[in-house]
């Protein structure tokens, strides 16, 4: 059971949540951590639309609120693409997410075929920066400054900044 699981902040990442995590219980390696959290050795951090949510949330403690389907609508990617797509290709996409193998996610999106260039680095606005360590003590990486295209803050207004956070690497 994972006590010391952070809630979630208003569209933080998946992502960000469970380094977050990482970062509270100070686990020997991120393969203990991701083993913990997904129960398994071999599954990789995706920023964006990650899969395997059914085991993250399984793994919760029992009075815990949060489901599978919350995560995916509120921390992740997928409801900024979910207008564009058929019905049955969504309920797909969304069982991919909360199974084990979320390996052809991003090529039903189209990302994979498409032309949508995907950030290499994980994006930041300094003022929402700011203003979540004086709201919440720590900062977090928010969902809308990751979306493919959106240069800019859609709060402030400000380009992002990229961390030294690297996605493919």
């Amino acid at each position: 059971m994972l006590c010391a699981f952070p809630d979630p902040y208003p569209g933080e990442l998946v992502y960000s949540i469970c380094a977050r995590f990482q970062e509270r219980v100070q686990y020997p390696s991120l393969r203990s951590t991701v083993e913990d959290l997904f129960q398994t050795k071999n599954a990789i951090a995706i920023f964006d639309l990650p899969s395997r949510l059914d085991k993250l949330v399984k793994g919760l403690h029992p009075s815990s609120c949060y489901t599978a389907d919350y995560f995916i609508d509120n921390h992740t990617l997928l409801r900024f693409y979910s207008p564009f797509l058929p019905l049955e290709r969504l309920k797909l996409i969304r069982s991919e997410m909360c199974g084990n193998n979320g390996s052809k996610i991003h090529a039903r999106l189209g990302i994979v075929a498409g032309s949508i260039e995907m950030p290499l680095y994980l994006r930041y606005c300094p003022l929402c920066v700011q203003e979540d360590k004086e709201k919440f003590g720590e900062c977090y990486w928010h969902r809308e400054h990751q979306l493919s295209g959106v240069e800019v803050c859609p709060v402030h207004g400000m380009f992002s900044k990229f961390a030294i956070i690297g996605l493919c690497s």
